[in-house]
């Protein structure tokens, strides 16, 4: 069941034996497997839910509804450093999962025979 914030009015609540915070890549099987260990579990996320195909992927609307600060979130120090956030169902998870690929077999070929690994 998904619940927006909208659903609630001030003084509303809702018990639960563990609360996780983020539906990222940590989030979300540990809520499962809480829930299947027989736990009353409540994820929470702060972004939104959005049903896969509508957004447009890449997009300036993806960017704005998916990522916190639309995308470009800066850690100051030296060097300051600009990296994404996921604010949305699937957490960072989600906006970053179209943005690796697997390296092709040649190069993994490659780096075992040459380095070992």
């Amino acid at each position: 069941m998904n619940l927006s914030k909208d659903a609630f009015g001030a003084g509303d609540h809702i018990e639960v034996e563990v609360l996780v915070i983020g539906s990222g890549a940590g989030g979300s099987p540990t809520a499962a497997l809480l829930a299947e260990a027989g736990f009353d579990v409540l994820i929470v996320e702060e972004g939104e839910w959005y049903d896969q195909g509508s957004i447009k992927p890449f997009s300036l609307d993806q960017m704005q509804k998916q990522y916190r600060s639309g995308g470009v979130t800066v850690a100051l120090g030296r060097p300051s450093i600009a990296y994404t956030e996921g604010r949305c169902a699937g957490g960072g998870t989600e906006v970053n999962s179209g943005l690796y690929k697997r390296p092709p077999h040649s190069m993994l070929t490659k780096w075992r025979d040459g380095y070992m690994i």
